[in-house]
């Protein structure tokens, strides 16, 4: 993943190359297609890996891919809602 980049477009890159695998006869396990997901990702995300990787007694590609997008909304959902919701102080004059 690039910085800067969505997580739904590296998301679905992600997708594409394990497609592409299976199409020549490679296939890779549920399990390992979520860690390679996982580890993709860039630093910004290492608590959320950690979370993910040791919160759960077994890891899904669905429950990353799941996570990551409620992630994405919810980060869209902080942007645009930020925009009248601010504290100003003034001191004493």
């Amino acid at each position: 993943m690039h910085p800067g980049q969505s997580q739904s477009k590296h998301i679905n890159e992600f997708h594409k190359l394990v497609g592409d695998l299976a199409a020549i006869d490679t296939a890779i396990s549920d399990k390992d297609q979520a860690l390679l997901l996982l580890t993709s990702l860039i630093s910004a995300y290492d608590n959320f890996m950690e979370t993910l990787l040791y919160g759960r007694d077994t890891l899904k590609l669905e429950d990353v891919v799941v996570t990551l997008y409620s992630r994405e909304l919810q980060k869209m959902t902080e942007t645009k809602g930020d925009g009248g919701e601010r504290l100003y102080v003034r001191g004493r004059s």
